[in-house]
């Protein structure tokens, strides 16, 4: 059951899931939903899906969102951490974006 996903820069708003309930959706406002050209596209569900495969093993030659050239230079610095609970025991995984061969 995943519990949390943070990264180490206050830019990056963590998501928490209460009450053991695992579901990812874009949320709207009454007033995007009055506009017909707002849409639930970039709301960072993708991105998200990126991260928690990363700390679960994502192949580090592959690094996150890189493109052919390799890591995303905006992404230097970063660090995701993973908060879980698998067969009751609770886990946490930080892995870094500069160095992907290293899972904590």
């Amino acid at each position: 059951m995943i519990r949390s996903i943070r990264g180490n820069r206050s830019t990056f708003h963590a998501v928490e899931f209460p009450h053991h309930f695992n579901v990812l959706v874009a949320d709207t406002t009454d007033e995007t939903s009055a506009d017909r050209f707002r849409t639930r596209n970039s709301s960072g569900k993708t991105t998200l899906l990126h991260i928690l495969h990363y700390c679960l093993g994502a192949d580090p030659r592959k690094p996150l969102f890189a493109g052919e050239a390799g890591a995303d230079p905006a992404l230097a610095g970063w660090a995701f951490t993973l908060e879980l609970e698998v067969a009751g025991h609770d886990l946490i995984v930080t892995r870094a974006v500069d160095d992907g061969s290293e899972i904590q």
